[in-house]
């Protein structure tokens, strides 16, 4: 890929309820919807490695995140 690409990505995140709950509570079963904007790194066949930092000299990044493609819910390249 191109670390030149910006991508900007919503998608479902998962979440965690690190607290005593009613297993009938509907929060337990909701999703998040969170937008990521940054690098697209690398695509593979199941998700996307989107990044905030990318250092060209040393050729290595940072504050990176792997997207599954299952979660998407909208993609755009800016």
């Amino acid at each position: 890929m191109d670390k030149e690409t910006l991508v900007r990505i919503e998608w479902e995140d998962a979440h965690s309820v690190d607290e005593w709950s009613d297993p009938m509570d509907n929060n337990l079963f909701r999703t998040d919807t969170v937008t990521t904007v940054g690098q697209l790194i690398r695509e593979t066949s199941e998700a996307f490695i989107v990044s905030l930092n990318v250092d060209k000299h040393e050729d290595r990044v940072s504050c990176s995140i792997v997207i599954p493609k299952t979660h998407i819910k909208h993609m755009e390249y800016i």
